[in-house]
Parts: C-alpha cells; structure tokens; sequence
C-alpha cells in the first residue's frame, strides 16, 4: 500500500502503533517504539506479554501529545496507514483503542479500519462464525467505516472452501451439520451465531444496512 501510494505521488506515511513489533517490511515513519515497548514493561513491570501490551497501548493514550507531535511534524496532505497490534481485546473489550481513535478524529483525521482476517478461518465452519463475530464486535466497539480483508491466502491450497465462504447459502450452511458446529451441546448457540452473520452479510449485499 505503500509503494502504490508512492507510484501515485500520494504522500503515504505509516505509523507503527505495535509495541511489540520486532521488524517491519516497509518504511515506518512514526514507531510508538520510540516511546515505550513491550520487552521494556514486561521487564520493568513483571507483566506477561498481553498485559505489557495493554499497559503500552493505555501508556500512548495518557501521553497522545507525543503522537499528536509525531503526526504533526510530518506536515499537511497526508495518508497515515497505521499498524496496530494483533492482539483482539484491544478492539473487541478494552476502550483504549476506541479512544486512541476518538482522538485522532477530534484532530481532523478521517479514519476508517481494515479488519485483516486470516484465511485459515475460512477453513471450517467454527472459525468463520469466530472470525466473524471478531469482527463484528470490533466494527460495534470502534464504530469507523469498516473493510474485512482476507489474508494469506495462499495458505489455503483448495480454493473451493474459500468460494463456499464468500459466496454463502444461507439454509445449506446452516443445515449442513445436525450437530452444530462445536457438538450437540452448543448446536443452538452456533447456529443462532451464524444466523445472525448470515443476515447481517445478506442486509449488507441488499444495501438496507449501513
């Protein structure tokens, strides 16, 4: 996304807001490393990776004077790409994402959110509804204009499974397997899940959802 910025003369600066990233395959311009990492409060701290993670993402939040600068200095018309964190919580449970966000857009930045979902939860009935509701709490939780992405695809050798995700039958989905997706005790949740991602999806494509 980068280099296609830069082959359109488009000013494309990217923001690494991961704490715990280790190396990057593309220019980064601002690095929340600069400011606090995850290795530094796992250390000093004590905490175990996650809790290193949500403490360094709420540590950006209380000091977002230093991103407003960094994002500042880089002058006017500018693309920001940020890279956040894998780690789900941060958009689904905490708040701290949601208010990095909130304040990003009281400074005058449209923002919008890609959710990049790996392939491999199109494999299997249980992952898709997991990946789904995933990305749907975090669409409710951050409220932006929102775009799934499947990722890595090339992981996935029989292209067909990926066709029977994206393109779904409603009644075959959801009847294909008597038991549910997780065994008889949780038939009903599963399919009460993937009913209401099945009917999300099918408002979407009619255009009667926004």
């Amino acid at each position: 996304m980068q280099e296609h910025g830069f082959s359109l003369k488009r000013n494309i600066r990217v923001v690494n807001l991961d704490p715990a990233a280790e190396k990057f395959y593309y220019e980064c311009n601002i690095d929340v490393r600069d400011l606090i990492t995850v290795s530094d409060v796992m250390e000093k701290k004590k905490y175990g990776p996650n809790g290193a993670l949500v403490y360094c993402m709420e540590y950006l939040l209380k000091n977002i004077a230093w991103l407003d600068t960094k994002l500042k200095e880089c002058g006017e018309d500018n693309y920001f790409i940020f890279d956040c964190p894998g780690q789900l919580e941060l958009y689904s449970h905490y708040s701290v994402m949601k208010d990095i966000i909130s304040y990003l857009k009281n400074s005058g930045i449209n923002v919008c959110c890609i959710f990049c979902l790996d392939s491999t939860f199109l494999s299997e009935k249980s992952k898709f509804i997991s990946g789904s509701v995933l990305s749907l709490a975090s669409m409710v939780q951050l409220e932006l204009p929102h775009i799934n992405v499947i990722t890595k695809c090339d992981l996935i050798q029989d292209k067909k499974i990926l066709e029977q995700f994206l393109e779904i039958d409603p009644q075959t989905f959801i009847e294909d397997d008597k038991e549910g997706y997780h065994g008889k005790k949780h038939a009903e949740l599963s399919k009460a899940l993937l009913s209401m991602v099945i009917l999300i999806l099918l408002l979407y494509r009619s255009k009667t959802f926004h």
